[in-house]
Protein backbone atom coordinates (compact mmCIF):
# COMPACT_ATOMS: atom_id res chain seq x y z
CA UNK A 1 0.00 0.00 0.00
CA UNK A 2 1.37 3.09 -0.61
CA UNK A 3 1.93 5.84 1.84
CA UNK A 4 0.39 8.83 -0.16
CA UNK A 5 -3.01 6.68 -0.81
CA UNK A 6 -3.16 6.89 2.78
CA UNK A 7 -2.92 10.10 3.18
CA UNK A 8 -5.49 11.11 0.28
CA UNK A 9 -7.93 8.89 1.89
CA UNK A 10 -6.81 10.44 5.26
CA UNK A 11 -8.15 14.00 4.07
CA UNK A 12 -10.93 12.50 2.71
CA UNK A 13 -12.50 11.33 6.04
CA UNK A 14 -11.61 14.22 8.00
CA UNK A 15 -13.68 16.27 5.44
CA UNK A 16 -16.49 14.06 5.62
CA UNK A 17 -16.63 14.00 9.51
CA UNK A 18 -16.19 17.73 9.60
CA UNK A 19 -19.06 17.94 7.73
CA UNK A 20 -21.20 15.10 9.28
CA UNK A 21 -24.01 17.36 10.98
CA UNK A 22 -24.59 18.59 7.17
CA UNK A 23 -25.40 15.38 5.39
CA UNK A 24 -28.22 14.59 7.82
CA UNK A 25 -31.84 15.30 8.37
CA UNK A 26 -33.57 16.15 11.10
CA UNK A 27 -33.87 12.26 12.35
CA UNK A 28 -30.30 11.92 12.46
CA UNK A 29 -30.33 10.12 9.01
CA UNK A 30 -27.86 10.50 6.43
CA UNK A 31 -29.12 11.72 3.29
CA UNK A 32 -28.45 10.63 -0.14
CA UNK A 33 -25.12 12.51 -0.35
CA UNK A 34 -23.50 11.44 2.59
CA UNK A 35 -24.42 8.27 1.93
CA UNK A 36 -22.77 8.58 -1.08
CA UNK A 37 -19.83 10.00 0.67
CA UNK A 38 -19.45 7.00 2.85
CA UNK A 39 -20.14 4.30 0.29
CA UNK A 40 -17.18 6.19 -1.73
CA UNK A 41 -15.22 5.87 1.65
CA UNK A 42 -15.56 2.24 2.31
CA UNK A 43 -14.96 1.39 -1.71
CA UNK A 44 -11.68 3.15 -1.29
CA UNK A 45 -10.84 1.23 1.86
CA UNK A 46 -11.36 -2.11 0.94
CA UNK A 47 -9.14 -2.05 -1.65
CA UNK A 48 -6.20 -0.37 0.25
CA UNK A 49 -7.47 -3.05 3.57
CA UNK A 50 -7.56 -6.30 1.55
CA UNK A 51 -7.22 -8.21 5.11
CA UNK A 52 -10.62 -5.84 6.03
CA UNK A 53 -12.21 -5.98 2.67
CA UNK A 54 -14.81 -8.78 3.48
CA UNK A 55 -16.07 -6.51 6.28
CA UNK A 56 -15.90 -3.07 3.66
CA UNK A 57 -17.92 -5.30 0.83
CA UNK A 58 -20.77 -6.16 3.36
CA UNK A 59 -20.96 -2.29 3.96
CA UNK A 60 -21.20 -1.29 0.73
CA UNK A 61 -23.94 -4.36 -0.35
CA UNK A 62 -26.04 -2.76 2.65
CA UNK A 63 -25.83 0.94 1.36
CA UNK A 64 -26.64 -0.53 -2.39
CA UNK A 65 -29.66 -2.04 -1.11
CA UNK A 66 -31.20 1.45 -0.29
CA UNK A 67 -30.48 0.52 3.51
CA UNK A 68 -30.92 4.27 5.16
CA UNK A 69 -27.61 4.39 7.55
CA UNK A 70 -27.79 6.74 10.71
CA UNK A 71 -25.56 9.42 11.78
CA UNK A 72 -23.86 7.53 14.32
CA UNK A 73 -23.40 4.37 12.28
CA UNK A 74 -21.20 6.73 9.77
CA UNK A 75 -19.75 7.99 12.54
CA UNK A 76 -18.56 4.35 13.45
CA UNK A 77 -17.73 3.68 9.96
CA UNK A 78 -15.28 6.81 9.87
CA UNK A 79 -13.90 5.93 13.11
CA UNK A 80 -13.03 2.68 12.06
CA UNK A 81 -11.13 3.74 8.62
CA UNK A 82 -9.49 6.14 10.80
CA UNK A 83 -8.50 3.79 12.82
CA UNK A 84 -6.58 1.35 10.48
CA UNK A 85 -4.66 3.96 8.67
CA UNK A 86 -3.26 4.85 12.03
CA UNK A 87 -2.15 1.38 12.46
CA UNK A 88 -1.41 0.67 8.61
CA UNK A 89 0.86 4.19 8.70
CA UNK A 90 3.15 2.58 11.50
CA UNK A 91 3.09 -0.87 10.08
CA UNK A 92 4.55 0.53 6.38
CA UNK A 93 7.27 2.26 8.34
CA UNK A 94 8.27 -0.50 10.73
CA UNK A 95 8.13 -2.74 7.54
CA UNK A 96 10.48 -0.01 5.62
CA UNK A 97 12.86 0.22 8.64
CA UNK A 98 12.55 -3.89 8.61
CA UNK A 99 11.44 -3.99 11.74
CA UNK A 100 9.43 -7.47 11.71
CA UNK A 101 8.52 -7.73 15.18
CA UNK A 102 7.19 -4.19 15.32
CA UNK A 103 5.42 -4.78 12.01
CA UNK A 104 3.83 -8.08 13.44
CA UNK A 105 2.80 -6.37 17.17
CA UNK A 106 0.61 -3.18 14.32
CA UNK A 107 -1.11 -6.62 12.67
CA UNK A 108 -2.63 -7.78 16.16
CA UNK A 109 -3.19 -3.72 16.77
CA UNK A 110 -5.54 -4.55 13.72
CA UNK A 111 -6.74 -7.26 14.76
CA UNK A 112 -7.65 -5.44 17.98
CA UNK A 113 -9.64 -2.70 16.26
CA UNK A 114 -11.45 -5.10 14.08
CA UNK A 115 -12.69 -6.97 17.30
CA UNK A 116 -13.82 -3.69 18.60
CA UNK A 117 -15.58 -3.06 15.16
CA UNK A 118 -17.22 -6.06 15.06
CA UNK A 119 -15.15 -7.43 12.40
CA UNK A 120 -14.22 -11.30 13.04
CA UNK A 121 -12.93 -12.59 9.63
CA UNK A 122 -10.69 -9.33 9.35
CA UNK A 123 -9.54 -10.39 13.45
CA UNK A 124 -8.27 -13.93 12.06
CA UNK A 125 -6.94 -12.59 8.62
CA UNK A 126 -4.70 -9.99 10.71
CA UNK A 127 -3.94 -12.44 13.11
CA UNK A 128 -2.88 -14.52 10.78
CA UNK A 129 -0.98 -12.02 8.98
CA UNK A 130 0.93 -11.13 12.54
CA UNK A 131 1.60 -14.61 12.98
CA UNK A 132 3.40 -14.72 9.67
CA UNK A 133 5.47 -11.93 10.43
CA UNK A 134 6.34 -13.59 13.77
CA UNK A 135 7.43 -16.40 12.57
CA UNK A 136 9.65 -15.07 9.89
CA UNK A 137 11.20 -12.78 12.83
CA UNK A 138 12.03 -16.15 15.20
CA UNK A 139 13.38 -18.03 12.37
CA UNK A 140 15.17 -15.64 10.29
CA UNK A 141 13.33 -15.57 7.68
CA UNK A 142 13.35 -12.95 5.31
CA UNK A 143 10.35 -10.58 5.45
CA UNK A 144 10.20 -9.76 1.20
CA UNK A 145 9.65 -13.51 1.09
CA UNK A 146 5.53 -13.84 0.61
CA UNK A 147 3.23 -16.55 1.41
CA UNK A 148 5.23 -18.45 3.31
CA UNK A 149 3.64 -21.99 4.91
CA UNK A 150 2.84 -20.95 8.44
CA UNK A 151 1.29 -24.42 9.68
CA UNK A 152 4.12 -26.38 8.41
CA UNK A 153 6.79 -24.27 9.88
CA UNK A 154 4.64 -24.86 13.16
CA UNK A 155 4.41 -28.29 12.52
CA UNK A 156 8.51 -28.31 12.14
CA UNK A 157 9.28 -26.39 15.14
CA UNK A 158 6.61 -28.33 17.98
CA UNK A 159 7.37 -31.73 16.33
CA UNK A 160 11.13 -31.03 17.03
CA UNK A 161 10.09 -29.40 20.33
CA UNK A 162 11.54 -26.01 19.56
CA UNK A 163 10.09 -23.19 21.16
CA UNK A 164 6.81 -23.05 23.38
CA UNK A 165 5.45 -25.79 21.64
CA UNK A 166 1.82 -25.70 23.62
CA UNK A 167 2.02 -21.89 22.46
CA UNK A 168 2.58 -23.01 18.89
CA UNK A 169 0.14 -25.87 19.08
CA UNK A 170 -2.58 -23.27 20.22
CA UNK A 171 -1.91 -20.48 17.56
CA UNK A 172 -2.71 -23.15 15.08
CA UNK A 173 -5.53 -24.32 16.41
CA UNK A 174 -7.27 -20.82 17.36
CA UNK A 175 -5.21 -18.30 14.58
CA UNK A 176 -5.15 -20.79 11.22
CA UNK A 177 -7.39 -23.31 11.48
CA UNK A 178 -9.96 -20.78 12.07
CA UNK A 179 -8.57 -18.30 9.42
CA UNK A 180 -8.85 -21.32 7.09
CA UNK A 181 -12.52 -22.48 7.62
CA UNK A 182 -13.34 -18.61 7.29
CA UNK A 183 -11.73 -18.18 4.19
CA UNK A 184 -12.46 -21.97 2.76
CA UNK A 185 -15.38 -23.45 4.64
CA UNK A 186 -17.51 -20.35 4.71
CA UNK A 187 -17.36 -20.34 8.47
CA UNK A 188 -18.33 -17.06 10.16
CA UNK A 189 -16.37 -16.52 13.38
CA UNK A 190 -17.62 -14.97 16.53
CA UNK A 191 -16.78 -12.84 19.07
CA UNK A 192 -15.60 -15.53 21.80
CA UNK A 193 -13.49 -17.00 18.75
CA UNK A 194 -11.90 -14.11 17.85
CA UNK A 195 -10.88 -13.10 21.52
CA UNK A 196 -9.33 -16.54 21.94
CA UNK A 197 -7.50 -15.85 18.53
CA UNK A 198 -5.73 -12.63 19.98
CA UNK A 199 -5.35 -14.16 23.24
CA UNK A 200 -3.56 -16.84 21.95
CA UNK A 201 -1.16 -14.94 19.75
CA UNK A 202 -0.69 -12.40 22.65
CA UNK A 203 0.42 -15.41 25.00
CA UNK A 204 2.71 -16.61 22.20
CA UNK A 205 4.20 -13.05 21.64
CA UNK A 206 5.32 -13.38 25.26
CA UNK A 207 6.58 -16.46 25.64
CA UNK A 208 8.42 -15.74 22.24
CA UNK A 209 10.06 -13.03 24.25
CA UNK A 210 10.89 -15.52 26.83
CA UNK A 211 12.48 -18.06 24.87
CA UNK A 212 15.70 -18.37 23.12
CA UNK A 213 15.10 -20.46 19.91
CA UNK A 214 18.04 -22.17 18.00
CA UNK A 215 17.78 -22.48 14.74
CA UNK A 216 20.12 -24.98 14.06
CA UNK A 217 20.99 -25.84 9.84
CA UNK A 218 19.10 -28.70 9.36
CA UNK A 219 16.20 -27.03 11.00
CA UNK A 220 16.74 -23.99 9.06
CA UNK A 221 17.03 -26.19 5.81
CA UNK A 222 13.69 -28.04 6.18
CA UNK A 223 12.03 -24.62 7.08
CA UNK A 224 13.09 -22.85 3.65
CA UNK A 225 11.62 -26.26 2.32
CA UNK A 226 8.21 -26.39 3.32
CA UNK A 227 7.99 -21.95 2.64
Amino acid sequence: MESNNLEKLKDIVSFVKGNLKTVQDKDGHMNDTGTSQISDIVTIAESLFPLNAMFFRKVNARLSSNRILTGKEAQSILEYVDNLMGIEKKFLNHMRDRKIFESARDKLDQAIASLKNSDYPSVLNNLNTSLELTLKDTCNIPATLSQINTGRIIDLLTARNVGPVDYLKEVKRLVLSLDNKTKHQGYTPSKVDSINAIKALDDLNDRLKQTTIEITEELRREIYGVL
